[in-house]
């Protein structure tokens, strides 16, 4: 498995948004949304921010 950094952009007021990041361990793109989306619903008052995920990055480990 690869780790991803998935960047959400969440708007609380449309005046007000900010960019929350999460790493995950996934097999592809795809599948790293789908598990930032777990990640930012793990906390109940996130379910209903509305939100775009603006960036999924791989994350190159250094040996």
């Amino acid at each position: 498995m690869k780790k991803y950094r998935v960047m959400f952009e969440t708007f609380i007021h449309p005046a007000f948004f900010f960019h929350p990041c999460y790493i995950v361990e996934a097999n592809s793109v795809e599948e790293a949304k789908e598990k930032g989306q777990e990640a930012f619903n793990s906390h109940p008052n996130n379910v209903k921010l509305q939100r775009e995920i603006v960036e999924v990055q791989e994350i190159k480990e250094e040996q």
